[in-house]
């Protein structure tokens, strides 16, 4: 998406934007072309598994305690092991 506007607009949308992600621990990255939304580390990995589990694509294997499950996958594919 390409928003046109002054320099200073521009400054102050960046700056709303930085305070907006701080309320979901997150941080602006900007470069010269492109901007990043960056999940800060201080978001528990359960929650981050919650996400993960609810979007399209993802298949999620749970083991009970002292269950053994075995995995597989034809890729292209990435599994992730979480002990959380």
């Amino acid at each position: 998406m390409k928003i046109e506007c002054t320099p200073k607009e521009a400054a102050d949308l960046i700056e709303e934007l930085r305070s907006r992600l701080k309320e979901f621990d997150m941080t602006l990255k900007l470069d010269s072309d492109d901007l990043e939304f960056i999940q800060n580390e201080t978001t528990p990995t359960k929650d981050l598994v919650d996400e993960l589990m609810t979007r399209e694509g993802v298949e999620t294997t749970i083991a009970e305690p002292y269950e053994d499950v075995v995995v597989a996958a034809n890729g292209p594919a990435m599994i992730l092991k979480v002990i959380d």
